[in-house]
């Protein structure tokens, strides 16, 4: 029986091994006994990356009992003794408390220590080193606001995936901004491939006209470096036709990242709500113009809560499109001449008079003509209606 008593062993008539260190000889029952650790000669092999779970071999200098390894202060998940002098240990996770952990880059090696009662030893042959995973490249680098795209993430994961299929809590969880991807695997048989479905821009930013967002790699506390991704906003290029000013007309938007699938946009023209919106696809929606005045007037796509750029240094989109109202044309009067008393009827024929003659207003100077008649629509498109 052996007893420690401030860094000695108190023990019986025989040898003790506690803990990896080993005590030889004989001694008078009763009398204290100093002891000694093993010594580490090697490591191999001496590196690995932070997701751990990497058997490695423990060679030491001397006969030994079973240890208790550990690096960096956190146990081996597992050791199993080989020999007198070699030892298996199945390295833990890094304890990523470092910053340089979330940064990508080759972390300090850690001390190997034999057991509880063994200090590591301060030379190169008793330090492992931890390789950071890292994400080097993002295919693509940007995308439209209302996620769904596929993304590719090219890096250097180590035995990520091998860990991970083997235990499914050592599956990566890919941030975007403050929102996850979804639907995260490995590609075909590469280790150095993630695949994931974007989610919606996020809105925490430090300004609402900011749209990249940084990705990172999480797997428990194990972190990345991140890399930016760009989110593009709804981008309407063209608009046709023209329209009156009363409004009514279907007008058609052509863009890039305009709407996702099942998804209901906002589309203003000028200051005002286009009525009845569609989607045709990503690249075109549809609605109805509402009255405006006359002239050009920007066209802008909201989806959600995206676009609403409140900085009034940036626009919402990088570009600009415009539908043109176009005022009421009058094309023919008769007759044109009358009584200077009033009450001659007059019938007007153009273009854009209205939808009905609620919607028109005509004044003769700055007399109002009153109206007797409904408006009527000509085979050619023009409008015809007559007042007094």
């Amino acid at each position: 029986i052996a007893v420690e008593s401030r860094g000695k062993l108190r023990m019986n008539e025989g040898s003790v091994a506690l803990n990896g260190s080993v005590l030889y000889g004989f001694t008078p029952k009763g009398r204290e006994f100093s002891f000694e650790c093993s010594k580490i000669k090697n490591l191999i092999p001496a590196d690995g990356d932070v997701i751990g779970h990497e058997t490695i071999t423990i060679i030491t200098d001397r006969l030994q009992e079973e240890l208790f390894p550990s690096i960096g202060g956190v146990p081996c998940l597992s050791s199993k003794r080989i020999n007198d002098t070699a030892t298996e240990c199945v390295i833990p996770p890094y304890p990523c408390t470092s910053p340089k952990c979330a940064q990508g880059v080759d972390l300090e090696p850690s001390a190997v220590s034999l057991g509880p009662n063994c200090e590591p030893q301060n030379d190169v042959s008793s330090r492992f080193k931890y390789h950071a995973i890292a994400i080097r490249n993002l295919l693509p680098s940007e995308g439209p606001m209302y996620g769904g795209t596929k993304l590719q993430i090219e890096g250097a994961f180590g035995r990520l995936r091998q860990v991970a299929e083997q235990n499914e809590a050592f599956m990566p969880v890919v941030t975007v901004g403050d929102l996850s991807c979804v639907d995260v695997i490995f590609v075909d048989d590469r280790k150095d491939l993630i695949e994931c479905v974007l989610p919606p821009m996020s809105t925490t930013s430090s300004s609402s006209c900011d749209t990249t967002r940084d990705v990172t790699i999480s797997v428990g506390t194990i972190q990345t470096n991140s890399m930016p991704f760009t989110y593009l906003a709804p981008s309407p290029e063209l608009v046709s036709p023209s329209v009156p000013t009363y409004g009514g007309t279907e007008i058609t938007v052509k863009g890039k990242h305009l709407c996702l699938q099942d998804e209901i946009p906002v589309i203003y023209v000028g200051n005002r709500v286009c009525e009845d919106p569609k989607r045709v696809s990503d690249e075109e929606l549809r609605c109805i113009a509402p009255p405006n005045e006359e002239g050009e007037h920007p066209v802008v796509v909201h989806v959600g809560h995206y676009n609403n750029c409140k900085d009034s240094s940036k626009k919402p989109s990088t570009n600009v499109a415009t539908v043109t109202y176009e005022p009421p044309e009058i094309e023919k009067i008769s007759p044109v001449s009358g009584s200077s008393c009033g009450r001659t009827p007059v019938e007007i024929t153009g273009r854009r008079f209205g939808r009905s003659v609620e919607d028109v207003v005509v004044l003769f100077g700055t007399i109002p003509c009153t109206l007797n008649a409904k408006l009527e629509k000509l085979e050619d498109g023009r409008q015809v209606f007559s007042c007094v």
